[in-house]
């Protein structure tokens, strides 16, 4: 046993007011619905094309995303998602829990998101 201490991780959140409309299934997938293959980062880009584009037909952009679950098939793309989370959400990132999970081949990493459609004013 280490008598080191581990300090928590950070915490964030992030509270946006609107009707929570649900993202699930945002995998790495081209345009004709084919698996992009490549590095974990060709991947987590396209996971992230494609959240971009569901967003966007949904009226919506990456910065009411509310919340995310994210599933990896290995922990050691770790340090290359937080690259790629990092890069695509950036400093503002919403909160996020990150999960390993057996997912369907040739899939290494899977996100799902929360986003809040903006209350109407009138």
């Amino acid at each position: 046993m280490s008598d080191s201490i581990v300090p928590p991780p950070a915490a964030t959140f992030r509270a946006l007011h609107g009707t929570p409309v649900m993202f699930a299934g945002m995998v790495g997938v081209d345009a004709e619905w084919r698996p992009v293959g490549g590095t974990f980062a060709d991947e987590a880009a396209a996971v992230f094309a494609r959240l971009d584009a569901a967003l966007g037909a949904a009226g919506l952009d990456r910065g009411r995303v509310v919340s995310a679950r994210c599933y990896l098939t290995d922990f050691a793309d770790f340090a290359d998602f937080n690259a790629a989370w990092s890069a695509y959400f950036g400093p503002d990132a919403p909160p996020r829990t990150t999960v390993g999970a057996m997912l369907h081949p040739p899939f290494r990493l899977e996100v799902e998101v929360v986003a809040a459609r903006p209350e109407p004013h009138g």
